[in-house]
């Protein structure tokens, strides 16, 4: 039962989106009938077939699965980093030409959260609230750049726990002498030979 409401609530979700971008349903629309089943890891396997309208609904018994998208087990934590970050970790296979499109739709399909909020409290508030949330994230992009700046900083400057870039040149740059001697040895050593 409470799997079968979040399925509900992700295909309701995912074709909010489908439904939104108007193109997408319209690309997804010819191959009406075929069969996809989503294997999050960890996760229940979500089958599901493309309605006429070009919209995912539950999968009919007899029908076949032509795709199958598997999701990385560290999905949420891709999350973080953004859905690029999912879509080269995300496995699609099976017929080639359904594989693609749905490729082409996940990649390019993106929710217009300040069209839905503005049904609830109004285009101004909505456009407002949105910016304020993106001034956050991004604030919070820095802090995390900042902070990972000044962890590296202490950890080869003051604590000597890493080596700094400038101090590992002159080693690198003995090293490929070193080899490059050894291969030159080993020349006159086969030459001999």
């Amino acid at each position: 039962m409470l799997q079968q409401a979040a399925r509900n609530v992700a295909l309701g979700a995912f074709n909010h989106l489908l439904v939104q971008a108007g193109w997408a349903c319209q690309r997804l629309a010819p191959f009406s009938g075929r069969g996809l089943r989503l294997e999050p890891a960890g996760l229940p396997v979500l089958t599901v077939e493309i309605d006429p309208r070009g919209m995912l609904i539950p999968a009919a018994a007899d029908c076949t699965v032509d795709v199958v998208v598997s999701l990385p087990a560290h999905l949420p934590l891709l999350a973080l980093q953004g859905r690029d970050a999912i879509l080269r970790q995300t496995r699609i296979s099976g017929s080639a030409d359904l594989a693609e499109m749905l490729g082409f739709v996940l990649r390019n399909l993106a929710w217009d959260a300040e069209e839905d909020l503005s049904r609830l409290c109004g285009d101004i508030l909505a456009h407002r609230a949105l910016m304020g949330v993106r001034r956050l994230t991004a604030w919070q992009r820095e802090a995390l750049r900042r902070a990972a700046e000044n962890i590296g900083e202490y950890l080869t400057e003051e604590s000597d726990t890493l080596i700094h870039q400038r101090e590992m040149a002159p080693f690198a740059a003995e090293v490929d002498a070193l080899d490059q001697a050894l291969a030159a040895t080993s020349r006159r050593l086969a030459r001999l030979d």
